[in-house]
């Protein structure tokens, strides 16, 4: 067997120019069942991990501010201020952020399942993986996003210091967005503490190696290029993550892909020893 590398899944990949392995009938059927009971398990502990954790959230978050004006990278109102300037941008990044994150990872998801199913298990792994790795840090690192602490007057203020955000604003929750994290549904469902890892800043890489790994096509890959920077602009224009929350959503993913390496090195290596010893029965 053998074990994946990083090299595997960015090369270019010739199955989108050839016929590729044929999948049992009505695999997709198992597919979305194992996809959906997944979500489900995802949705149920992202959205339990803040019982209790609000004054850790808000302590992590001013962890996160020090490091990175020590490393020089709190860049978040700059990035909000530089959004707003235009107001279709401001728009057209709140429908991003809102949509595309789940909208675009379903889309690639299901292209990588139709079109290319020899590298589809390997690369759905390291979804699920990074997704994974991602709730154990909701869990462990609660923390709170930039958004929770506006100082305008027509907002209420959320954390105990005002001026902490350096007057970001919740973007999303202007003019009723749909996607605001005051509304019933998200009230009822949204983690407002799953900040770090960025998880649209994976889920966004992710996409853009299955494109690499998957086409030639210079239009797609400029697409996945476009998706990983944009998210990245998105998520911190709407003050929904720090600069740092991306370093994280890049670190879980590169880590889900070790993990994932090992372990098939281990079967590789478990294989070969039980097939030296039938050769010597």
């Amino acid at each position: 067997m053998s074990v994946t590398t990083t090299a595997d899944v960015f090369a270019p990949a010739d199955t989108a120019a050839r016929p590729t392995t044929v999948r049992p009938r009505n695999s997709w059927v198992r597919e979305l069942f194992l996809v959906l009971a997944f979500y489900q398990v995802y949705q149920f502990a992202r959205g339990s991990a803040d019982v209790g954790a609000r004054g850790r959230a808000f302590r992590h978050a001013r962890w996160i501010v020090d490091a990175e004006k020590r490393l020089h990278l709190f860049g978040e109102p700059t990035v909000q201020r530089a959004a707003e300037t235009w107001n279709w941008l401001m728009t057209f990044t709140n429908g991003y952020y809102g949509s595309v994150h789940f909208i675009g990872t379903i889309a690639v998801f299901i292209w990588l399942f139709v079109t290319h199913p020899t590298i589809y298990p390997r690369l759905r792994n390291l979804l699920g993986m990074t997704t994974f790795l991602g709730l154990i840090c909701f869990w462990l690192f609660p923390l709170a996003p930039p958004r929770m602490f506006p100082c305008n007057d027509w907002v209420a203020t959320v954390g105990p210091d005002s001026s902490f955000g350096n007057c970001v604003v919740d973007t999303l929750n202007r003019g009723g967005s749909p996607w605001s994290y005051h509304s019933g549904v998200a009230q009822a469902i949204a983690n407002q503490f799953a900040a770090m890892p960025s998880l649209h800043f994976g889920w966004a890489v992710w996409c853009a190696i299955v494109i690499f790994a998957c086409t030639r096509s210079l239009a797609l890959r400029s697409l996945g290029v476009f998706h990983v920077s944009f998210t990245l602009f998105a998520i911190m224009a709407t003050a929904n993550h720090y600069f740092l929350d991306a370093v994280g959503g890049l670190l879980v993913l590169l880590l889900a892909h070790w993990i994932l390496g090992a372990i098939a090195k281990h079967r590789s290596a478990r294989n070969d020893a039980a097939g030296a010893v039938e050769q010597l029965a």
